[in-house]
């Protein structure tokens, strides 16, 4: 653990001087994060037991992953998921600015990894870097997810934000409420005979990223051949990884809505909606109140509607 924590500040020193103030930005706000968690832990000592069913789903989804690995998958009826196996290693070897995480959790009951780092490298090595299954396809889940550290695939460590996010806002009680009388609008139906054009996008809050050697990122490959329809309208269905956080940040902590998703979308020519699945909810899901009050109407007002 501290030596993570030296790596890192050793490699503070070839960061901009605005990279070092992002940094010390989400130290902040996570510290402050910690000491929720730890006055909630002070005052409710029966944490670890109310969640004692989220730790033996990852230890069981842990079982299921290490098997899938070894080639030995395990029937479909045994209990976990195996998307979440790798959440126990993660949340064990987290980066080295949020190597505080790991401590309050191991308060809150975290149960040990039984993965170590040399198998964890070797099913690495048994993949091609662009998330694709090498070999005889054994590191293919059954339903079909693949197994890599390729970014947003199952074994990218930016999944450890989602697992935090969700176990911090179950501990500390700090969720947004959800509304039950949603509101209705009359959409404008253009002029011409055609009819209204809808662009439909889920999963689409990733942000910028490279994939392979394609020189443009994903999201900007749909979101061009969404605005090459026309379209009157542009609804994002949801998702915006890692867990949803709201704000504006350019690290996870601090916001990923802004940075993944606003900045980079395009409205319809009569305005855009947008609404929530279940990765904005891992994050309180204060997400659902910005995506509702403040990410739509920003959108909207774009379209000039």
């Amino acid at each position: 653990m501290w030596q993570r924590l030296v790596d890192w500040f050793n490699n503070l020193f070839s960061h901009t001087s605005s990279e070092i103030r992002e940094e010390a930005d989400e130290l902040k706000a996570l510290l402050a994060k910690i000491d929720r968690l730890k006055s909630a832990v002070a005052g409710a000592p029966d944490l670890k037991g109310r969640l004692a069913d989220e730790w033996r789903l990852l230890e069981n989804s842990e079982k299921q992953l290490i098997a899938l690995c070894e080639g030995d998958p395990l029937p479909e009826s045994a209990p976990g998921e195996v998307e979440y196996g790798p959440l126990l290693y993660l949340l064990h070897h987290l980066p080295p600015q949020w190597i505080a995480i790991e401590g309050v959790l191991l308060l809150l009951g975290m149960p040990d990894t039984q993965i170590t780092k040399a198998p964890w490298e070797n099913w690495l090595d048994r993949l091609e870097g662009e998330g694709f299954a090498s070999g005889d396809g054994t590191l293919v889940a059954g339903n079909g997810e693949i197994e890599s550290l390729h970014t947003y695939v199952q074994l990218d460590p930016g999944w450890a934000l989602a697992a935090f996010e969700y176990l911090y806002h179950k501990v500390t009680g700090q969720k947004s409420p959800c509304g039950t009388t949603p509101s209705h609008r009359v959409l404008p139906v253009p002029a011409a005979d055609n009819g209204v054009t809808l662009a439909l996008l889920g999963d689409w809050g990733t942000g910028l990223w490279r994939d392979g050697p394609n020189p443009q990122c994903p999201s900007t490959l749909v979101m061009q051949a969404a605005v090459g329809l026309n379209p009157d309208f542009t609804i994002h269905l949801g998702d915006v990884y890692y867990a949803g956080t709201p704000g504006m940040g350019s690290s996870h902590l601090l916001g990923e809505e802004t940075p993944k998703f606003v900045d980079l979308w395009k409205s319809g020519a009569q305005g855009s909606y947008a609404l929530n699945s279940n990765h904005e909810m891992w994050g309180g899901p204060h997400s659902l109140d910005s995506l509702g009050a403040k990410i739509c109407k920003r959108l909207v007002a774009v379209g000039g509607s």
